[in-house]
């Protein structure tokens, strides 16, 4: 930001503008405790048959936009439709210490000329609820997205060009 400074005598340097960038582009994200693939339907089917879909899961659901789902085809259909119209990228979590596949998030909103998404659809089965598996699921999707766009914030001004505000109005650092 400007002093009031620069901005009255004209010599003020406006923020870089972001560069278009790509979307996050990524098959599987692989951590500790889980893997995050993009769907397949051969492969999470029944996973997502068993943790994610029918009466007895119907309360994961209760937030989502859709469902709860009867089915693995129907969920699967759902998400390759919200992947071909809103472009969102769906991913399932697989726990990796028993092989199965025990819940989905995606990437909503993707704007690569902001620099910018956001993690949603998220929706743990019952086994993975509340375990080092769920958290390291978010954190493997976030910490790929910061450093997809890591050199944005390596690009800000140096400390010492901040401006900051003080008792006496706006002055530099």
């Amino acid at each position: 930001m400007p002093s009031k400074r620069e901005l009255d005598n004209g010599t003020a340097r406006m923020p870089r503008t972001l560069e278009a960038k790509k979307a996050p582009d990524c098959d599987t994200l692989t951590g500790r405790f889980v893997a995050l693939e993009r769907i397949d339907e051969a492969r999470h089917a029944a996973g997502f048959e068993r943790h994610l879909c029918g009466p007895s899961n119907a309360s994961l659901w209760d937030y989502i936009p859709f469902g709860p789902p009867s089915d693995a085809a129907r969920l699967m259909g759902v998400l390759r439709g919200t992947e071909e119209s809103l472009g969102w990228i769906a991913f399932a979590i697989r726990d990796l210490a028993s092989d199965e596949v025990t819940g989905t998030l995606s990437l909503m909103r993707v704007r690569p000329e902001h620099g910018s998404a956001e993690v949603g659809c998220v929706v743990f089965g019952q086994k993975l609820q509340r375990t080092r598996a769920a958290t390291e699921a978010v954190y493997l999707l976030a910490r790929h997205l910061f450093d997809t766009h890591r050199h944005d914030c390596q690009r800000r001004e140096p400390r010492h060009r901040l401006v900051r505000h003080d008792r006496r109005g706006l002055g530099e650092a």
